[in-house]
């Protein structure tokens, strides 16, 4: 169970900044002290033109097997309709043929760094690494203000299960999945 806060600076011209937390239980014994972790986002993004923006940065997760990794993505609005946006690994091409209604089509690769319980059998209390890699399609309503909704379906192809410590990794296979978000914007 996690959350997100954060702050965004603007500057003058087209540069900003980013800085977030993500505190949270990131374990299998909710409330265990042992798996409380602070992951956290800083990046810088500019905007060279109306069309592109870019952005560069860090995330820090201590329960992680590699805790700092490299952030690199860019947005670019090919037309009123049309964009494209990343932040490698994932990458998006977004089509909104009106204000209320939202198309994309991408891969994604969701993850994160948690802990064992410490009453499990195999591992207790140590580090795992997850990692998926997800193509997916989606579409986003936004219609009933402030409300919106995404319905998001697709396939994970690669699942992959690491215990840095030990230098054991545990792959399955692939799997469809679907997804529903609701979310409001004030």
């Amino acid at each position: 169970v996690g959350s997100n806060v954060g702050v965004e600076w603007r500057f003058e011209g087209e540069t900003a900044a980013l800085l977030r937390f993500s505190p949270g239980f990131y374990g299998s014994e909710f409330g265990d002290s042992d798996d409380f972790n602070i992951p956290v986002t800083f990046g810088f993004a500019f905007k060279p033109s109306p069309s592109f923006a870019a952005g560069v940065g860090f995330y820090y997760n201590q329960f992680r097997a590699y805790q700092i990794a490299p952030l690199v993505g860019f947005r670019w609005i090919i037309s009123p309709e049309w964009r494209v946006t990343s932040r490698l690994p994932d990458l998006n091409v977004i089509y909104s043929p009106s204000d209320d209604w939202e198309f994309d089509v991408g891969i994604r690769a969701p993850g994160g760094g948690f802990k064992n319980a410490t009453s499990e059998k195999n591992r207790p209390g140590r580090k795992l690494d997850y990692i998926e890699v997800r193509a997916r399609a989606g579409v986003r309503y936004e219609g009933f203000k402030p409300l919106n909704l995404y319905l998001t379906a697709g396939w994970s192809f690669i699942r992959r299960f690491r215990y840095g410590e030990f230098d054991e990794e545990y792959k399955t296979d692939g799997a469809p999945y679907v997804g529903l978000e609701a979310g409001a914007d004030f």
